[in-house]
């Protein structure tokens, strides 16, 4: 290039202008060859700082972005505990926060596994309120949480909430933030209160990892606020321990040395209390070169440097927009935070170019589609006459979710063959790894497309070589419904991944909220708390087994089947709390019910049910061992001292020996030849007898002595254990 402009002013005989340029260029490298040794060591801390400096950039933009995805990041403290502090940084209006959630679902941001919840607390316990997004002006009829109770908050039921309850000492922080859950507060504004709910969002590990990446091949960790790992770069987990330790407690951004490798370390603080750890390996941008290496190619780049920048300055006249370019890179990366609004109108914009660009790569059959799926009309003339030309009688939506390395043309084209005469547009998304299918057909023509889509089905799963989930929306007769029958499709293959077997799951299947009341085992829930109280181990897996097996021939929604085992949970602990003693102490630390929202197959939500089951088994069983090593002569003195008190009960008595209610009522009856109500009674009465000797108190007074509720309950147990009442026995005494 440098010849080339030589040459070029000596064959336009501009000998003085080449001779001038020759000396300035000369005069130009001496005194870069006098400073090359401490140009090439600023320029190595240079490029670290200038990549740091991007890189906190990058993750600081990340952290703003995911903060204005939703809303406000709601701060949970250490632990929750019974009483949980909910601060709100900021309030938001549920419409505001659901249109900016509604509106990210919009474009292809890579969200798919966003859900929206709510999470109430009322008398120690978390009500779990959970809405489809399609469904979310029912999001927005939220209720005040202290004026409801459990009753009328299942009675919400018959208005289309999915509601959960359990109790508020098994959910921690550890339960929520662990694993691919973010918590984002939404408190909602209603009549003058606040009521606190949250949005949760379900994000596996490695979309957590991109979400803080930085864009540099940095390598990422995100702990949470109790400092565990909730996401990890898999290059990096075979040195998780030794990172961990070398993590500055400050933060910030400074260097880390692991494995005789020297890495850029950027600590940040991210939403709802996780922290964003990115690791840049300077090697990656510098090479470990010797000192004479560094000389030449430092020499090198510094001439190739001089002769572009003379180039451009000088023949190709491009400084105006590299100036301009410069300046534009200067203050974005110079412009300071923003506020939230601010944030989110930036994630809007970029949202709305990425919906662009993706839409002008569509075909126009494909950017039909999505507008149909989003509820839109049609854009132009041909984009009508195209819909004109596949409306048929009716029309419905099917969504396949396949893996994105086996989507190509030429699946499109045998899906399509397969699923001909019904499929009349095919939209492949790899971004999401999902096949939407449009299908056209004739009311008479049902069974023929059911048969269409199996094979269509059958095609896909042989493709990706493993289960596909295929959902199937509801049928519609106008165009207009395919919005609706999209969400329906949604909602099948949800429930189809959740069965975990890849089949072809249609949304009349699928087991809605409105039918909880007739499909959840009530009276099976009234035996197992039975059966746990009295301490049947065996009745107890029984029992469990047959309402599992149960729960899995439903086909559930992934709310409802998580609903369905939170409700089977809450009714356990609640048995198990009223048991009280050693074994209620323990619970909290042994099970945790909220871990089922880490689960996404009825299968995992099996297993887990089981394990906790099989805990309680076994802490029922080393109490009831415990309690083997007790006489029966301790329970009678312990009856003694204890019976007149008015919270007296057998079951306390059972708890306070460690011994089921069962085993001791039959070891009492077995040794004294009576119960243990027997017994207890008889003391009250001698007690009884020896008031009405020895003071002047009432009947009344002395009934409240001895712990019973009225004093005609009283007075008929005195009579049916002497054959006379308290007063004809005082004036026989006399």
């Amino acid at each position: 290039m440098l010849a080339n402009l030589f040459s070029r002013l000596r064959r336009q005989g501009q000998n003085k202008l080449f001779l001038r340029y020759l000396a300035g260029y000369v005069l130009l490298l001496i005194p870069m060859l006098c400073f090359v040794p401490y140009a090439i060591g600023q320029l190595e801390a240079a490029m670290i700082d200038g990549y740091g400096k991007q890189e906190r950039v990058a993750v600081e933009k990340t952290c703003a972005s995911l903060d204005a995805m939703v809303l406000q990041i709601m701060h949970i403290q250490s632990s929750m505990g019974e009483n949980p502090a909910f601060s709100p940084v900021r309030s938001f209006s549920p419409t505001r926060a659901v249109s900016l959630l509604e509106e990210l679902r919009k474009y292809h941001l890579g969200f798919y596994d966003m859900q929206i919840l709510g999470l109430y607390y009322y008398e120690d316990s978390y009500i779990y309120l959970s809405s489809s997004t399609y469904r979310l002006d029912l999001f927005l009829d939220t209720y005040q949480y202290d004026a409801l109770t459990k009753e009328q908050w299942r009675k919400a039921l018959n208005k289309g909430e999915q509601i959960a309850i359990y109790p508020a000492a098994n959910l921690t922080m550890q339960g929520l933030s662990q694993g691919r859950q973010i918590l984002f507060l939404l408190p909602f504004h209603y009549e003058g209160q606040y009521s606190c709910g949250v949005v949760l969002t379900a994000l596996p590990e490695s979309t957590l990892l991109h979400l803080f990446g930085s864009g540099l091949g940095s390598q990422g960790i995100v702990l949470n606020a109790l400092g565990e790992v909730v996401a990890i770069d898999p290059q990096l987990r075979p040195f998780q321990a030794e990172i961990l330790a070398a993590l500055s407690p400050e933060g910030g951004q400074y260097r880390l040395h692991l494995q005789g490798q020297e890495y850029i370390a950027t600590d940040l603080p991210a939403a709802n209390g996780l922290r964003c750890v990115s690791l840049l390996p300077t090697s990656q941008f510098l090479h470990q070169i010797t000192r004479e290496q560094r000389a030449m190619y430092g020499i090198l780049a510094l001439i190739l440097l001089a002769s572009g920048v003379i180039i451009s300055l000088l023949i190709s006249k491009q400084y105006v927009p590299l100036k301009r370019f410069l300046q534009t890179v200067s203050e974005h990366m110079d412009a300071k935070e923003g506020t939230l609004d601010e944030a989110e109108s930036m994630l809007l914009r970029l949202a709305r170019e990425n919906e662009r660009l993706h839409s002008e790569r569509l075909p126009p059959e494909e950017r039909c589609v999505s507008l149909l799926l989003r509820g839109h009309p049609p854009e132009s003339e041909e984009q009508r006459s195209l819909l004109e030309s596949f409306a048929a009688g009716a029309c419905a939506c099917a969504i396949a979710a396949v893996p994105s390395g086996v989507l190509c043309e030429e699946l499109r084209a045998r899906v399509h063959q397969a699923f001909a005469p019904f499929c009349a547009l095919l939209h492949l998304d790899t971004v999401s790894g999902r096949v939407v299918m449009l299908i056209s057909l004739e009311p008479t023509e049902a069974e023929a497309c059911r048969a269409a889509l199996a094979r269509a089905h059958a095609l896909l799963r042989a493709a990706a070589q493993q289960t596909v989930a295929l959902g199937v929306g509801s049928l519609q007769k106008e165009q207009r419904g395919l919005a609706a029958s999209y969400m329906d499709a949604v909602s099948a293959l949800e429930c189809s991944r959740m069965q975990g077997k890849g089949k072809m799951v249609f949304s009349d299947e699928v087991v809605d909220v409105d039918d909880l009341e007739s499909i959840f085992p009530y009276k099976e829930m009234e035996l197992l708390r039975a059966h746990l109280r009295m301490g049947d181990i065996e009745a107890i897996h029984g029992l469990l087994m047959h309402i599992l097996k149960y729960a899995k021939s439903l086909n559930m929604s992934l709310h409802l089947g998580r609903f369905f085992c939170y409700e089977l949970a809450n009714q356990v602990l609640s048995c198990v709390r009223e048991m009280g003693g050693k074994f209620a102490r323990q619970l909290p630390d042994n099970i945790n019910a909220a871990r089922l929202a880490d689960y996404h197959t009825i299968d995992e939500m099996i297993r887990a049910m089981q394990n906790m089951m099989t805990n309680l088994c076994r802490m029922i069983n080393e109490e009831e061992m415990e309690g083997q090593d007790c006489a029966i002569g301790e329970v009678q003195t312990y009856i003694r001292e204890n019976a007149c008190d008015i919270n007296f009960s057998l079951q306390a008595t059972a708890s306070h020996f460690h011994m089921s209610l069962a085993n001791l009522c039959q070891r009492f009856k077995e040794e004294t030849g009576r119960t243990v109500l027997e017994y207890a009674t008889e003391i009250r009465i001698e007690r009884a007898k020896e008031l009405l000797l020895t003071t002047r108190m009432t009947v009344r007074e002395i009934s409240e002595a001895l712990g019973y509720s009225t004093s005609s309950s009283f007075i008929r147990r005195f009579k049916q254990i002497t054959g006379e009442t308290p007063r004809e026995f005082g004036k026989r005494a006399e």
